[in-house]
């Protein structure tokens, strides 16, 4: 992942920030992402207001690309002016952007409003540009189910991501440190590479690259914690390392990974969840009749679609379907690759 170097090491204090940012569109559909870069021109003052003028430039980013890709035309460019007035012993200051800017979007004589404490800026129709990272760190916090509080409301990857970083977290302090995220690796690889600490802190780096301006990422100690684990295997990072959430979850469980894989076959529009349509399916086609709803059934009669209900349907030991596992699973698999083929 390559982002454009600064063209001047004088940027001022309070647009550092710029630096480190990759900004987006909030609030829309499209997911171009762009970077500004800054280059200091000029700085006057008077006896109690001074204006320092910069001028930037947009860059397209895409967060795949090469350096050798990368653009190294820019977009547009325009002005930031920041005004400060002096009132006695305290300072105001506004940052105003400006510039022909109809190549992202905007208008040709646009003006915007930076905000360095909130990292974001406010265009003159209301539209905003945020921070890209916190938009990334908000999916992987939906993905990862950070905020999930009902287990029956997880969704197969939530689980699989939540089981393995569980299973090798086993001091229980929240992050996988060097030792824990090798005995990972060693458990999810045929022919494991031995891992040293400098790789294990450049995987750490990257993920950083990602979550970067999270002020709740776990900072005390060092290794990867949940998130920074969904980066591994979401995105960007997961295609850079080419990590395979499924293979490695069987390869860690695997009785709950033939549940898992039961559960996405019938799973049809892919949402993480069984509609009642989708549920009678899976009933029809196990040929389990009512007998196996009552799996499903909550104390307040309502029916749980998660995956979490399924898994005790196949692995709790008093269920009535206990040893049908196999079967299900060579069901699922013709269901999904068809009559004869082979997983």
């Amino acid at each position: 992942m390559e982002t454009k170097s600064q063209t001047a090491t004088e940027t001022p204090p309070i647009l550092r920030f710029l630096e480190r940012i990759l900004f987006r569109a909030a609030n829309t559909t499209t997911e171009d992402i762009y970077q500004i870069t800054t280059t200091p021109l000029t700085s006057s003052s008077s006896s109690n207001t001074s204006n320092a003028i910069t001028q930037f430039q947009i860059f397209s980013f895409l967060p795949n690309q090469t350096e050798e890709e990368t653009n190294t035309e820019p977009l547009c460019n325009g002005e930031i002016i920041i005004n400060t007035m002096s009132m006695g012993n305290q300072q105001c200051r506004t940052v105003v952007v400006s510039g022909d800017l109809t190549a992202v979007g905007l208008e040709a004589n646009e003006r915007g409003t930076l905000d360095p404490k909130e990292e974001c800026i406010t265009w003159c129709n209301g539209s905003q540009w945020v921070v890209h990272a916190r938009v990334v760190e908000d999916e992987l916090e939906s993905y990862v189910g950070m905020n999930v509080t009902n287990m029956d409301m997880l969704t197969p990857a939530q689980l699989k991501l939540q089981m393995l970083f569980s299973k090798f977290d086993t001091d229980l302090d929240g992050v996988l440190n060097f030792s824990e995220f090798v005995k990972l690796d060693q458990a999810t690889e045929d022919d494991p590479q031995e891992m040293t600490e400098a790789s294990f802190h450049q995987i750490i780096n990257i993920v950083q690259s990602v979550r970067e301006n999270d002020n709740d990422r776990n900072t005390e100690n060092v290794g990867l914690d949940l998130i920074d684990l969904t980066c591994v295997y979401v995105g960007p990072v997961a295609e850079m390392f080419q990590t395979n959430l499924n293979a490695d979850f069987a390869a860690v469980f695997p009785q709950e990974a033939k549940v898992a894989f039961i559960f996405e076959a019938f799973d049809r529009d892919q949402d993480g969840f069984w509609s009642p349509e989708e549920e009678a399916e899976y009933v029809t086609s196990t040929g389990r009749g009512n007998e196996a709803l009552k799996w499903f059934r909550n104390e307040d009669g309502t029916t749980a679609v998660g995956i979490t209900a399924v898994m005790p349907l196949y692995l709790d030991d008093d269920s009535p379907f206990f040893e049908e596992l196999e079967n299900d699973f060579q069901l699922a698999g013709e269901k999904v690759f068809g009559n004869g083929s082979e997983e």
